[in-house]
């Protein structure tokens, strides 16, 4: 009767208890789907040791189609020679894990030449390569990976000092499916000389461009309205930090025609990084959920793993 009398005040006929979903049991395309949306410093330290299962998924090449290095790293991170190293060595072991399918790939700070040259020699079907303060990547190593990435669409270069109007041209003609460019010079680049130089390589050899970001650059109106002239399917341009550029005029005019989103050279900059807005939820969500929301996990499976499959495993 009393049970009778709960439902009924509820407004429900029956109460069930429900078990904790287990994520082991998720369809392995699902498992999948999630996994990747974690940063590859988590999938090869934490995730690919869960069990026997997410192991496997880690290995499939299809797992490894994008490497983020950036996700999931904090500054204690990417602040030191010893992090960098490691770093460098997880960056490694995912692209040879990616058998040849890499196509984006996001790192900040401990890029370097080896490491780029390994990428190039790896991976010919990139399709995004976003870097950021890599300061020991240098102008040559640049061009090799340029040219070995025919299907280059995205190309995302901030803070890094190995940029020059010879490698923009270059870049241009080695990868001329290339729609979108974002470039900000180092800060101790960036000065007081007005300059298009820049501007005038991506004009010349970058006629596919649909979305163009140019931050804190000494560019002109000169060099604007070459790239408006050289770049006709331009749909979104950002110039914030531009501040030679004068948009008053007609200039300002043929933009609004031309351009759909337009950001302005008085717009303030902010550095966020904001690929992944939602990966902190999935993050928090998923990875650091009671490990018994995921199954009672029994981890001695891991001495079981063939040593061939751990051999380089040790990035400590």
């Amino acid at each position: 009767m009393a049970s009778n009398c709960l439902s009924h005040v509820m407004g429900i006929e029956t109460l069930e208890i429900t078990a904790k979903p287990n994520w082991l049991e998720l369809p392995r395309n699902i498992t999948i789907n999630i996994l990747q949306r974690l940063g590859t410093l988590e999938i090869v330290t934490n995730a690919s040791v869960v069990c026997p299962l997410w192991w496997k998924i880690c290995k499939d090449p299809i797992m490894w189609r994008t490497i983020d290095m950036v996700t999931g790293i904090s500054l204690s991170h990417s602040n030191n020679f010893e992090s960098f190293y490691r770093l460098v060595k997880i960056c490694r072991y995912a692209v040879d894990r990616s058998c040849g399918h890499l196509e984006n790939i996001y790192i900040k700070k401990f890029g370097n030449d080896d490491l780029l040259l390994h990428i190039a020699n790896s991976a010919s079907q990139l399709r995004c390569i976003w870097l950021d303060g890599c300061s020991a990547i240098s102008n040559e190593v640049f061009e090799e990976i340029a040219k070995r990435q025919p299907f280059l669409e995205e190309l995302d270069i901030c803070h890094c000092s190995f940029l020059s109007k010879d490698l923009f041209e270059h870049i241009g003609r080695c990868c001329p499916l290339l729609k979108s460019l974002k470039y900000s010079p180092p800060n101790e680049v960036a000065g007081d000389n007005k300059c298009d130089d820049v501007a005038f390589a991506i004009a010349k050899t970058m006629p596919k461009l649909r979305n163009l970001t140019i931050l804190n650059n000494e560019l002109t109106n000169n060099g604007l309205l070459a790239i408006l002239d050289g770049c006709p399917l331009l749909e979104s341009l950002d110039i914030r930090g531009c501040v030679y550029v004068d948009l008053d005029g007609s200039l300002g005019k043929r933009c609004n025609e031309q351009i759909k989103v337009l950001r302005f050279p008085a717009e303030s900059i902010d550095h966020k990084f904001d690929r992944y807005d939602y990966t902190d939820y999935i993050y928090h969500g998923f990875m650091m959920c009671n490990i018994n929301d995921i199954g009672n996990i029994d981890l001695s499976w891991i001495n079981e793993i063939p040593e061939s499959d751990v051999s380089d495993f040790d990035f400590s």
